[in-house]
């Protein structure tokens, strides 16, 4: 995304309510990370782990600018699985980072050290696929996010 687009969001119109601009606002947020899911899910590399986890991350913050507009029974369960998959997606950049740390170190030990972390970053690589599968096949959870009532 170039930055001249950065900031602009489709149908966002300012004169149109708070509430209403939620919908265009989660849609198109949603969409982002519904896109980066499948890139992540097609290629599991480090920047496309990286990129989904930012997306995410900003999904979370707008749902929580517009949790008002919605049921709030329905916002919290949609909430506490966007949350999850941020953290998820955290602990698997946060491997990411620190394998990058330690080959920088050029310990003696490194390949030991090594080895135990790529054994846990497989595992929450494993967790992350998993729960972006079932994010994935339970979208419609977060339809009331983007369809008008």
């Amino acid at each position: 995304m170039n930055n001249k687009n950065k900031f602009y969001i489709k149908n966002l119109d300012i004169n149109k309510k708070y509430y209403k601009c939620s919908y265009i606002v989660l849609e198109n947020k949603l969409k982002i990370v519904l896109k980066l899911v499948k890139k992540y899910l097609k290629e599991e590399s480090i920047e496309n782990l990286h990129q989904l986890r930012i997306a995410v991350r900003k999904l979370r913050y707008v749902m929580e600018i517009f949790s008002g507009c919605y049921n709030k029974k329905e916002f919290i369960k949609a909430y506490k699985k966007v949350k999850f998959l941020q953290d998820e997606l955290g602990k698997g950049r946060d491997y990411d980072v620190l394998i990058e740390k330690l080959k920088s170190l050029n310990e003696i030990n490194f390949n030991t050290i090594k080895e135990k972390f790529e054994i846990e970053k497989e595992n929450i690589r494993q967790t992350i696929k998993k729960e972006l599968i079932k994010f994935v096949e339970e979208k419609n959870e977060f339809n009331f996010l983007i369809n008008k009532k």
